[in-house]
């Protein structure tokens, strides 16, 4: 494209009249319609780079769900054709559909969800009427609507009692260095479960953990006897 305008502007060069290079209004048909082709690849080259980069910025994809889908095409083989199914051992895999997860909600779904899948069967989501025998007997859809239910109930109830027995605790307490003890002691939970349970950036969970600190603090002051 370059060489084909270079070209064009040398045989303009030649000419024997003079031509205004400072706008573009009545631009010969040539030079135009290089421009517009110019356009449109540089539009298709924008929009190759815009993809590229949404796809790069995806998370990795996790290796239990590598396993999965692995597991899957072991027991469906054929499904796909064996140089198709090659993708599966790829380095460079992304989730195209993610949410941010907690580590207590990986571990739950690491462990709960696969050892109690055999006979509990409690979050199992209802099969469709489509799914083969096959599939019925190797697959475990877990239904995430029931998991993220009981993860919100029991990281409500944990952080409420985080909240109430410190200061019922406190209350108890008769010297300032126990409330002390037991202040440090309740503020490092309520760290670790913000770390564990949520999915909030390091700087949200420190301003978390002062404004309770604040609140803990409260029962160190001398004459409380709240």
């Amino acid at each position: 494209m370059e060489k084909r305008l270079q070209a064009l502007e040398d045989g303009y060069k030649n000419r024997s009249h003079d031509m205004d290079n400072g706008t573009v209004l009545n631009d010969t048909p040539e030079r135009m319609g290089l421009i517009r082709e110019r356009t449109d690849l540089l539009d298709k080259y924008d929009s190759m780079v815009l993809q590229y980069s949404m796809l790069a910025s995806r998370p990795s994809a996790p290796n239990r769900n590598i396993k999965n889908v692995r597991n899957w095409l072991d027991n469906n083989r054929e499904a796909i054709a064996d140089e198709e199914a090659g993708f599966i051992n790829r380095h460079d895999l992304i989730c195209m559909n993610s949410t941010a997860q907690s580590t207590a909600r990986q571990i739950f779904d690491h462990w709960m969800l696969r050892y109690t899948k055999g006979f509990l069967r409690c979050f199992a989501k209802k099969r469709k009427e489509n799914v083969d025998a096959m599939n019925s007997k190797h697959m475990f859809i877990s239904d995430d609507a029931t998991v993220d239910r009981l993860a919100t109930t029991t990281s409500f109830l944990v952080g409420l009692s985080v909240i109430v027995i410190p200061l019922w605790v406190l209350w108890l307490l008769k010297t300032t260095r126990a409330k002390l003890v037991a202040v440090t002691i309740f503020i490092m939970i309520f760290l670790v479960f913000l770390l564990i349970c949520t999915v909030a950036r390091p700087l949200q969970v420190l301003a978390a953990t002062a404004a309770y600190s604040a609140v803990l603090v409260v029962f160190l002051q001398p004459g409380n006897t709240c």
